[in-house]
C-alpha cells in the first residue's frame, strides 16, 4: 500500500509541480473560501492519478504485481484523505497566524471541510472507475452544472436554516462520511474488478 501511495505521489510531483505549489498558496490564504477551493482541488488529485494510470496502462502492469484490487482502490482513497487532512491542517495554521480565526472557523476548517471533501471523493471515484476518467469527467461536469443550476434558482428563504453549532453537526457529518465512504470503497472495488476482467 505504501508503495502505491509513493507511486502516485511521484507522479503528481513530477507532472503537477506548479499546480501543487498553487494549491499550497491557496491553503495558506486567509478565509474559508480559499480553504474550500483547496479542498475541492486536492480531492481531484486521486482522479488525476487514475487518468495517468489509464494512459500508462497501469491496470495491465498491476496485474503482474503482488497488489490486490482492494489495495489499488483503497490507495486512491487514502491519497485523497491524506491530501484533505494536509489542506485542513495548513488552512487551520494559516487562520490562526494571519486572521486569528474564531474557534468556530477552526472547527469548520479542521473538521467539516475534510468530511465534505471525503464525501465528494466517495461520489467521484466509483463514477471515474466505472466510466473511465474521460467519460467520468463529463458526468461530473454535468452533475455539478445541474446542482449549480438548481441552487441558482433557489431563493435564500426556500431552504430551512438550522441554528446548530458546528460541533453539534460534526458527529452526524462524520457518521455520514464514514458510511458513504465504506459503501463507495466496496462499489469502487467491484467496478475495478469488472474493468480488469
Amino acid at each position: 500500500m505504501k508503495a502505491l501511495l509513493l507511486k502516485d505521489g511521484y507522479v503528481l510531483c513530477k507532472q503537477l509541480k506548479f499546480l501543487l505549489l498553487a494549491l499550497i498558496i491557496f491553503c495558506v490564504m486567509p478565509g474559508l473560501s480559499a480553504s474550500a477551493f483547496s479542498m475541492i482541488y486536492v480531492i481531484m488529485l486521486p482522479i488525476t492519478t487514475l487518468s495517468y494510470d489509464e494512459r500508462s496502462k497501469w491496470n495491465q502492469l498491476s496485474a503482474m504485481m503482488p497488489y490486490t484490487t482492494r489495495q489499488i482502490v483503497v490507495s486512491k482513497y487514502l491519497l485523497g484523505y491524506i491530501g484533505a487532512g494536509a489542506v485542513a491542517l495548513l488552512s487551520c495554521i494559516s487562520q490562526v497566524i494571519f486572521t486569528r480565526g474564531t474557534a468556530e472557523d477552526l472547527v469548520v476548517t479542521v473538521l467539516m471541510l475534510p468530511c465534505v471533501g471525503a464525501i465528494i471523493l466517495s461520489v467521484l471515484l466509483p463514477v471515474m472507475i466505472r466510466l473511465g476518467t474521460e467519460k467520468g469527467r463529463l458526468a461530473y461536469i454535468l452533475t455539478v452544472g445541474l446542482l449549480a443550476g438548481i441552487s441558482a434558482g433557489l431563493e435564500p428563504g426556500d431552504l430551512p436554516t438550522l441554528q446548530m453549532h458546528p460541533m453539534a453537526v460534526f458527529p452526524i457529518l462524520l457518521a455520514i462520511t464514514a458510511v458513504v465512504n465504506l459503501l463507495s470503497i466496496r462499489l469502487s472495488i467491484r467496478f475495478y474488478e469488472k474493468q480488469k476482467a
